[in-house]
């Protein structure tokens, strides 16, 4: 019964919606696409994309989901933690396969199996220098990170870029190449890349065996509402002004069935020009801040005047600790140089030292590939993980030439206390014995 009444309060809520949803006072929209198998009334969850992440205010409290012309419907807004989805992907197209040697395979899906003994290798008769495949992760996915397990050092990757494709005809850069140092595990990071297919592009030492891929999606939020077979929906957004909506929704995303959006929009019925600045709305990079002026110095598309980050091209403008400064100009490290031109952005460097030229800077690099990196490591060059120091002078026993522990450095001392000893024990033993006598 309880059941019932929810759902009649969430069809007769839209009535008593006081609106302060304006159609005219949003800049986008996008057609909410319901699913096929939808009953006549269900609840709808329908992830939000790219696309709304950047005309949408950051805190998304601009988001309105309207029926017909401009009938305000209530939803609820989920956020899914990130998910590892190599289970699910395909694995295509592998620029060549090695052929099985005694009774052993080495395709692709040895990649995605969750066995780190078998693995993926090449047929390097074939890729002798270069060898790529393509994931297929079964919708388009916005993917966080990807962690690639290359455990021979002898046959694994020297490079990787990634492209990506919704139809793998059009193709799109991901991550542009990149050359980290070797590690059994090598994570890559995509920031949010939004595709069906990923190609992954290597250059190798020779021959290439993969061991493991695990693929992390981006958190996803979902918004839920009660839809009904039959009826047009669309999400509107891009409003600066707009204020969190006040109802509350409770739908349960498990029971709900997925719809999806369609491309982007303008609002044909949007206000010309919002903060009358003589630029219209459709094209000024800042709508709701007066700037006639235009100015976009990292040309990202956002005006300097509403650009968090604006001598830094941005266009997600993305600001994780929500302190109104764009992620891509932070200095994590506070070494006066920002993250996205710090060669080690997590590590104190000022210097950007960086002797074997690779792009990583020595203090965070890890030569001896110990587990333990160079500006902690007190034996740079030489693999010490359990970093002994016996005589606690900085310089790890692997690659001290001395022992700085007064005992050893001067052994003579310690001989020569010990003789005394037994001569001063040797001496009161005998006057003892003679006296007893």
């Amino acid at each position: 019964m309880q059941k019932v009444l929810k759902i009649i309060f969430l069809l007769l809520l839209p009535l008593f919606l006081r609106a302060d949803f304006e159609i005219g006072n949003w800049l986008f929209f996008k057609e909410i696409i319901l699913p096929s198998n939808l009953p006549q009334k269900a609840p709808l969850a329908i992830p939000l994309d790219f696309e709304v992440f950047l005309g949408a205010k950051k805190d998304l409290s601009d988001l309105r989901i309207v029926e017909g012309k401009e009938n305000e419907i209530p939803f609820a807004q989920i956020k899914k933690g990130s998910e590892e989805i190599a289970l699910k992907v395909k694995i295509l197209s592998p620029s060549s396969i090695k052929k099985p040697t005694q009774d052993l395979s080495f395709e692709p899906e040895r990649m995605i199996d969750k066995n780190l003994a078998t693995y993926f290798e090449i047929d390097q008769t074939i890729d002798s220098k270069t060898a790529s495949f393509i994931l297929d992760l079964g919708r388009k996915t916005q993917i966080q990170k990807i962690k690639i397990h290359s455990r021979d050092p002898l046959y694994t990757w020297i490079s990787i870029e990634i492209d990506g494709s919704d139809d793998l005809k059009n193709w799109e850069k991901a991550k542009s190449k990149i050359a980290p140092p070797f590690s059994s595990q090598r994570e890559i990071s995509l920031e949010g890349a939004s595709f069906r297919y990923l190609k992954l592009s290597f250059e190798h030492t020779g021959s290439l065996k993969i061991h493991e891929i695990e693929i992390y999606t981006s958190p996803e939020i979902y918004l839920l509402f009660l839809g009904e077979k039959g009826k047009n929906y669309s999400l509107f957004y891009g409003n600066d002004l707009a204020q969190v909506p006040k109802y509350q929704v409770e739908l349960s995303l498990e029971n709900a069935f997925l719809g999806s959006l369609g491309k982007a929009k303008e609002n044909p019925r949007g206000r010309a020009d919002f903060d009358q600045d003589g630029v219209s709305n459709q094209k000024d990079n800042c709508p709701f801040n007066f700037n006639p002026d235009q100015s976009d110095k990292d040309g990202d598309g956002f005006g300097d005047i509403c650009d968090n980050c604006p001598d830094f091209k941005n266009p997600t403008q993305e600001d994780l600790n929500k302190n109104k400064i764009g992620d891509i100009c932070e200095d994590d490290d506070n070494d006066k140089i920002v993250n996205i031109l710090d060669n080690c952005p997590n590590y104190f460097n000022p210097d950007q030292k960086d002797e074997n030229k690779n792009g990583i800077g020595d203090a965070c690099e890890d030569w001896d590939n110990d587990g333990v990196i160079n500006d902690k490591d007190n034996c740079p060059n030489k693999s010490n993980f359990a970093q002994e120091d016996k005589d606690k002078d900085g310089i790890g026993d692997a690659c001290d030439p001395t022992d700085d522990r007064f005992t050893e450095k001067y052994s003579w001392i310690l001989w020569v206390a010990i003789g005394c000893t037994a001569f001063i024990v040797g001496f009161l033993s005998f006057r003892l014995v003679k006296k007893t006598k």
